[in-house]
């Protein structure tokens, strides 16, 4: 009796492929690292193969000069920041605000934007992305 496999390919939108991987929806995916940290999947998928290209570095940005030039990440604590990686940014920051002593409304304000991230400071959304 011959074994006959059946494949699929799906394209979906890398941010959901972290999900649907980690659900048991589809077996295997290509995304990014920070994309499986930020969807909270990382104990649901397991990386295989590391392909090479997509490189990502994901950067605490404020502004340096002027009446909100930020020179420290501790500075940042306790104000608003703004980014598309808010489940990264906000483990980030529960870390620099312990060590600052702040506690409930205290706390970095994380907020999340989907785009035109970079604007945020410039717009008085953020003290830093």
């Amino acid at each position: 009796m011959a074994c006959i496999a059946f494949t699929r390919r799906i394209f979906l939108p890398a941010a959901d492929i972290p999900r649907f991987v980690g659900l048991g929806n589809v077996d295997l995916g290509i995304t990014g690292e920070d994309v499986i940290l930020e969807s909270q999947m990382e104990t649901r998928v397991r990386q295989l193969l590391k392909l090479g290209f997509g490189k990502c570095k994901l950067q605490v940005q404020a502004p340096e000069h002027g009446s909100m030039a930020i020179q420290t990440i501790e500075q940042l604590a306790g104000k608003r920041v703004v980014t598309s990686f808010n489940h990264v940014a906000a483990e980030y920051f529960e870390k620099i605000d312990a060590q600052a002593g702040l506690t409930g409304d205290q706390k970095t304000s994380i907020e999340y934007v989907g785009g035109s991230v970079e604007a945020a400071c410039a717009l008085g959304l953020a003290d830093g992305i």
